[in-house]
């Protein structure tokens, strides 16, 4: 953006003739009035008794024309990233009807550009993902999920039963806890369900202050973790990341 330079207001003008003579002190005010009219046009001869003010004045547009252009700038630098076009679940494979573009500004996004939309298509969602989301590598697998022979089960805990790392990707432990009030036959003491279980995606219910994870388990303990979970005796612990 380009800004024309204007002259500031109360600035000194050049010496001003009329009638072919220079106007003195006393005709200087009746030229003064009798250009009244065009002020808008051309600014008012004054007396340089206040310089200073004259050059804040010119300082003042000067900065508030950087800031400007700063705005203008940083406006400009626009990013067209992929966005999800509609809702899509998780373990769906995306096609290129799921894509949408956006265009956005700011430091510290991290989007896949738009241009490598060719790259994202047949690729699978860790999680279900509502329409605007912008998709980034770490919403993405290359591998089927649930992959053969393996099942989605979503496990439900109050705040303090799974660590607050285990997010998509990472892998945990479901282990079934006693519960209060548990009648006979019920499990006593802790009892690893699971060893080792994937999370395809982490997010948190409002009206009850659960958190749900949706854990890919093998098919012969989907049954089991589905019972305990809905029994609330479902904990879950990290394992360490694997190279």
């Amino acid at each position: 953006m380009t800004a024309t330079p204007t002259q500031a207001p109360g600035a000194p003008s050049s010496t001003a003739h009329l009638n072919g003579h220079r106007a003195g002190p006393g005709r200087k005010a009746a030229a003064t009035a009798g250009l009244a009219g065009w002020t808008e046009r051309l600014p008012v001869s004054r007396r340089q008794r206040r310089p200073a003010l004259a050059v804040a004045g010119a300082l003042l547009v000067l900065l508030c024309g950087v800031a400007t252009a700063a705005l203008a700038t940083r406006g400009d630098q626009r990013l067209s990233v992929l966005a999800l076009a509609r809702d899509v679940p998780a373990g769906h494979q995306l096609t290129a009807a799921d894509l949408g573009v956006a265009h956005i500004a700011g430091d510290g996004i991290s989007a896949v550009s738009a241009a490598g939309a060719n790259t994202v298509v047949g690729q699978t969602l860790t999680a279900t993902l509502p329409p605007g989301t912008l998709l980034n590598s770490s919403m993405l697998t290359a591998v089927q999920v649930p992959a053969p022979g393996m099942q989605l089960v979503a496990v439900a805990v109050k705040p303090g039963q799974a660590p607050s790392e285990a997010t998509a990707g990472r892998e945990v432990t479901l282990v079934h806890v006693a519960t209060p009030g548990a009648g006979q036959g019920a499990v006593t003491g802790p009892v690893v369900l699971v060893p080792r279980a994937r999370v395809v995606s982490v997010h948190a219910e409002p009206s009850s202050g659960l958190v749900v994870l949706s854990v890919q388990v093998p098919d012969a303990l989907a049954g089991a973790v589905a019972q305990a979970n809905a029994a609330g005796a479902v904990a879950v612990t990290l394992l360490p990341v694997t190279p």
